[in-house]
């Protein structure tokens, strides 16, 4: 750099001596401005090497952060899933509350009186609605069943004393499930006055009614029949006129059949329900206990024992429990 120096120091005039001090006013300007750009240059390199250090520190310190997070919930989480000490302690206690129940339980169980050794409850074995029909309810299987509402026919008034009959009449007694109205027998018009007294229990008057329907339908019965032969022997002289074949209606045989057997004539009793051979279907369950009873009234127990089986191992069959009770009585 020139030196102005001399020209400040030697005598010059005026205007020069001030150009002078305008040239180093510049180069003094200048120069600061150098310092202060190379200052601002230093600044922001300071700058930048500050940023890369917090983020480089913020990246570490989340390292850490996460590294100290898995260490102390992922310890916490493996833990979680070892048996704590409070399930310890419960089955620790678990002893001493097992004896407090089970002489509650025990003493519970002496309270029930159970005459006889109980069987597993099966299915078939659930109440059926014939069987509440009747009035009973449904004990399991093997258990004493409810007596009969109501009592057998008085044998002793109709045959007279004797043993046997008194003996049957005690039998009887305990196996008499009958019931009205029978079991899937809709009984309609001209039935309805009988059907009044069979509910009633007034057998002698249930069975007058039935009796006179049963001449009404015989006497029904043979006016076609006549009609018919007249009818064919007009036009054909040849004609042989045939005879009525009188078979009252199934429901007049079941209601006459029941009816019967309720005043104590088992033979009677059979002889109308062994014409319903090919009555309703859904008649049969009842229908086959009542014929047992007949049989038991004819003194015919062979053929009763016969029918007992037959229900008593039948699954479902509403008169199991009393079939197996007769059986049990009878052996």
């Amino acid at each position: 750099m020139e030196d102005y120096e001399p020209y400040l120091n030697d005598p010059a005039d005026e205007a020069e001596r001030r150009a002078a001090e305008q040239v180093m006013e510049g180069l003094a300007v200048l120069g600061l401005q150098a310092k202060v750009q190379q200052v601002a240059i230093e600044r922001a390199a300071l700058a930048r090497r500050a940023f890369w250090w917090r983020i480089t520190i913020a990246v570490v310190l989340l390292t850490l952060s996460g590294m100290v997070a898995y260490l102390v919930f992922g310890k916490k989480g493996s833990v979680s899933t070892l048996p704590s000490k409070p399930p310890q302690k419960e089955q620790k206690l678990s002893p001493p509350m097992e004896q407090q129940v089970l002489p509650i339980e025990k003493k519970k169980a002496k309270k029930i009186d159970i005459p006889v050794a109980k069987e597993e409850l099966k299915s078939s074995d659930l109440p059926d609605p014939i069987f509440n029909n009747i009035g009973l309810n449904d004990g399991k299987l093997g258990e004493l069943i409810p007596e009969p509402i109501h009592a057998a026919p008085d044998l002793v008034a109709m045959r007279g004393e004797g043993e046997a009959n008194a003996a049957l009449k005690a039998l009887l007694d305990q196996l008499w499930y009958t019931s009205y109205p029978l079991s899937n027998l809709k009984v309609e018009a001209p039935y309805l006055n009988a059907d009044q007294s069979l509910k009633e229990r007034d057998f002698n008057k249930a069975y007058l009614e039935l009796d006179r329907l049963e001449r009404v339908q015989a006497d029904s019965l043979t006016n076609q029949i006549r009609r018919r032969n007249e009818e064919r022997m007009a036009k054909d002289p040849n004609y042989r006129p045939i005879a009525a074949s009188l078979n009252p209606t199934d429901t007049l045989l079941y209601l006459k059949g029941y009816c019967v057997l309720e005043m104590g004539e088992g033979e009677e009793a059979l002889y109308y329900f062994n014409r319903l051979n090919g009555a309703d279907p859904a008649w049969l369950p009842q229908l086959t206990w009542y014929r047992a009873l007949a049989l038991l009234l004819a003194d015919n127990r062979s053929e009763a024992l016969t029918l007992f089986q037959q229900m008593a191992v039948e699954r479902g069959h509403p008169y199991r429990r009393q079939a197996d009770k007769a059986l049990k009585l009878l052996r």
